[in-house]
């Protein structure tokens, strides 16, 4: 019995023309490319993180009923736009490169797709359903509980894992992955000190792929048994093969029920965390001195402007120490707040260095600043160039952190030793060296500062090194006037919150021009130069500013169990993906062995009625 009264000849016609014309997949790209760009939302600075449950539903409709080529095209349009509209930022560098690593990222997405129509094949549907001829196949009443479950797993997983594969291969890139879209949700995002950031991609993409099923089922009993829409987009049919007045079974979204028990845990959890780091005990604070200049960006700055960005520190630095103030322990500049190296034999060197040391002996405080340190490479005898934060006392006593994880392209070009001609054509004029050592800078009052510059605190593993080795506090010093007139500065706070969280330990972050603040164990702003309209600090103020930033440092401290183990999940979700995609393998091959044995059975019953006719 049909569901809904059967279409017209004439509209069946036109359906079935329609599927199968190239309108069909211009109108799908072109879905696919909107889904894609409407999904941006989710990040900052919209931040509309609730769609980030809901909007992966589109593309795993338009995919699931395609072959594994064209899901993948339509993954990687989809991907390609979410990609361009999330990192559109990257323009104000140079206009072409969002587009290009749109393309590259967008690879990711297109694998997640191409594994979609073969997951949903066998993992959801009913293996019955399977081998019934093609106009009878997707008629079948409704999905079972258990193949709900498995299939929103393996597409939870297998987003997971590629995530994962991409924070780390060719360096890595870990900006926007989906879980990070959260910052806000204080309640969910606890759970990274388990998980990390990829428990709560994990969650977002379950809720996703769970209910998807529900909605098809919904769909499904609108649209007729014959109506030639199931044969491009299989769906449950309620009423398949029921008599007259015998009522459907009701399909139960175990599935998604599952994946919102999974999320009120996770909240449960967080709630009972939040309890927890509301209030931190034994702490000492550090009260900082932070300097936010607001400079322009000057990386090939000459004398007038290293002289204007050091007049500009010097006197912001100098507000500090006015009378009734509070006086910091430290003074803290941004990454490269005066644009020459802090070593070198240049007249501009010796002037930042005089102004440093000036400061430093009239007020009695530390200064720690960001900078390019120059060393020798004993071995091979050559100068070598590091972005470092360097901490300079009384006494003339100097530490520093070098950068570790530097900037492709932006730092060093890949391969630009072995070819020089890449350092011509893709490089911006220099090369840096990595850093060796996850070595925390000691401040005053009990402080071990782990330092993170720039877009490292995109980075899970350098500051949970850093706090192997003794950090308790984290650190940031950043210059974002790369990107002045769009959302980077805050894409990359956003990002930055979760490295509090995974280690739970007091994060301050410095700025050249803004998101300037303290973040708390729990993810939360406790300090920043403005306020909203709500009283509560707003890490966004930009403009020139210095004040001091009080830092309550544990005394005591146990590092995390993401801390210490690192990405257990996402291990244990490469392992459950690559059960579930055996699973689905061996479905196939018995759909293919009954398949080819009913075609046996077919072809000695044809010959035999041949033979007899004979």
């Amino acid at each position: 019995m049909a569901c809904g009264n059967d279409t017209g000849p004439m509209k069946e016609a036109r359906i079935l023309a329609f599927l199968s014309g190239g309108r069909r997949t211009f109108f799908e790209l072109l879905f696919c490319a909107l889904a894609g760009w409407a999904y941006t939302v989710i990040f900052e600075v919209l931040s509309w993180h609730v769609f980030a449950w809901i909007g992966l539903v589109p593309l795993l409709a338009a995919v699931y009923s395609r072959s594994g080529k064209r899901a993948f095209l339509y993954g990687f349009v989809w991907g390609y736009f979410w990609h361009l509209g999330s990192f559109f930022w990257l323009r104000e560098i140079l206009f072409p490169i969002p587009f290009a690593m749109a393309a590259v990222l967008g690879i990711f997405n297109g694998i997640f797709a191409m594994f979609i129509p073969f997951l949903f094949k066998y993992l959801l549907m009913p293996r019955a359903s399977l081998l019934l001829e093609a106009e009878k196949r997707n008629a079948f009443p409704a999905f079972s509980p258990l193949s709900q479950i498995l299939f929103s797993l393996a597409a939870a997983t297998l987003w997971t894992v590629l995530e994962y594969i991409r924070s780390h291969i060719f360096t890595g890139l870990p900006w926007n992955l989906l879980g990070a879209s959260q910052w806000k949700m204080f309640t969910i995002i606890q759970i990274a000190d388990l998980t990390g950031v990829y428990g709560i991609t994990f969650l977002i993409v379950l809720v996703n792929a769970s209910l998807f099923p529900v909605l098809l089922f919904l769909v499904g009993c609108f649209v007729p048994a014959r109506s030639p829409l199931r044969t491009a987009f299989p769906m449950p049919c309620p009423r398949a093969g029921l008599a007259e007045g015998e009522k459907p079974v009701p399909q139960r979204p175990v599935a998604l029920l599952l994946a919102l028990a999974l999320v009120a845990a996770s909240g449960s959890y967080s709630i009972r965390v939040l309890r927890k780091y509301g209030w931190l005990e034994e702490t000492d604070t550090l009260y900082a001195g932070v300097v936010q200049p607001d400079l322009s960006q000057r990386r090939h700055g000459g004398e007038a402007s290293t002289r204007e960005a050091l007049a500009v520190c010097v006197a912001l630095s100098e507000e500090l120490f006015l009378p009734g103030k509070k006086k910091p322990h430290v003074v803290i500049w941004p990454e490269s707040a005066v644009p020459c190296p802090f070593n070198a034999n240049l007249e501009m060197s010796t002037l930042l260095r005089g102004e440093l040391l000036r400061l430093i002996r009239t007020n009695h405080v530390p200064f720690l600043f960001g900078g390019i340190r120059l060393d020798t490479d004993p071995g091979k005898q050559k100068l070598l160039f590091y972005n470092s934060a360097l901490l300079w006392e009384e006494g003339n006593i100097l530490s520093s952190f070098d950068k570790v994880h530097i900037v492709p392209f932006g730092e060093f070009v890949p391969l630009g030793d072995r070819f020089p001609v890449l350092n011509r054509i893709v490089g911006m004029g220099r090369n840096l060296s990595r850093g060796k050592h996850f070595q925390p800078l000691k401040l005053p009052n009990g402080a071990r500062a782990g330092v993170s510059i720039c877009y490292e605190d995109v980075f899970p593993y350098v500051s949970c090194n850093h706090v192997l080795n003794g950090a308790n506090m984290l650190l940031t010093i950043t210059n974002d006037a790369w990107y002045p007139a769009s959302n980077e500065p805050a894409q990359h706070f956003a990002n930055s919150v979760f490295r509090a969280v995974e280690c739970r330990l007091p994060f301050l972050r410095v700025g050249n021009m803004d998101y300037s603040c303290v973040i708390t164990p729990a993810g939360r702003v406790s300090y920043a130069f403005a306020k909203d309209a709500k009283g509560r600090f707003d890490p966004s103020f930009r403009g020139r500013k210095s004040g001091v930033f009080p830092v309550p440092v544990p005394r005591k401290y146990e590092p995390t169990f993401y801390v210490k183990y690192g990405d257990v999940f996402s291990g244990i979700c490469t392992l459950l993906l690559l059960f579930l995609l055996v699973l689905a393998c061996l479905n196939w091959k018995s759909v293919k062995n009954a398949l080819l044995e009913t075609l046996e059975k077919e072809k000695e019953k044809r010959d035999a009625g041949e033979a007899g006719e004979k």
